[in-house]
């Protein structure tokens, strides 16, 4: 097995990242301009990996998702995957183990783990800075694919014009319960819980603490 200290994150800028989400999009055609985005649809048809449930993924390594190493399987938590309340959080997953795919190539390259448990070994013995890397790009990825910054921002607009005639209407900055009301009120046009959609406005420059 590849020592996990000899694997190095590549250090993609923002840019670099909304570059492959928007070339990715692209090869999807419908399926990755249509919201919400149906990531399974893609796992499955475009992408032609296996997207494969199994009990106990989350208890046994602390996350409902991952991609294999032979980057032909996401394996799925079972119950999450069985549970319409929980699919919104699971479909980001899926999008962050698509940016994995996508992003991470030349890392998965080489690295054969054949169980769950040599997966969970192997991430705990990356460094953390590698680590951290990986996932930071991989949630960007997925935050950029599901919630498309034209369309937050057409959702945000229209929720903020609501706030018309309220004590919130000039208020700058915009306190946070109703910045996150909004996000919980647009969530559900994306796919996804409603904290992927608060940080991305945040990450748009659409609203900040100070």
């Amino acid at each position: 097995m590849t020592d996990p200290l000899s694997i190095v994150a590549p250090r993609l800028t923002k840019t670099a990242i909304q570059k492959a989400v928007d070339e990715f999009r692209a090869t999807c055609k419908k399926r990755g301009s249509i919201l919400p985005v149906d990531v399974e649809d893609i796992v499955e048809f475009d992408l032609k990996l296996e997207l494969r449930p199994v009990a106990g993924i989350m208890d046994a390594c602390g996350t409902d998702a991952l991609l294999l190493s032979d980057r032909k399987t996401i394996v799925v938590d079972l119950y999450e995957f069985e549970h319409n309340d929980l699919r919104d959080r699971l479909r980001f997953s899926i999008a962050h183990e698509i940016g994995h795919f996508i992003l991470h190539a030349d890392v998965y390259r080489g690295v054969s783990l054949s169980s769950v448990d040599q997966w969970i070994d192997f991430m705990e013995g990356i460094s953390e800075d590698t680590y951290e890397w990986l996932e930071w790009q991989a949630n960007g990825f997925a935050g950029r694919l599901l919630v498309p910054e034209g369309e937050l921002r057409k959702a945000f607009a229209a929720s903020v014009q609501k706030l018309k005639g309220t004590p919130y209407e000039n208020m700058v900055p915009m306190p946070e319960p109703v910045v996150t009301t909004i996000a919980r009120s647009i969530c559900s046009e994306f796919g996804v819980s409603y904290k992927p959609v608060f940080s991305r406005i945040q990450r748009v420059g659409l609203w900040s603490r100070s």
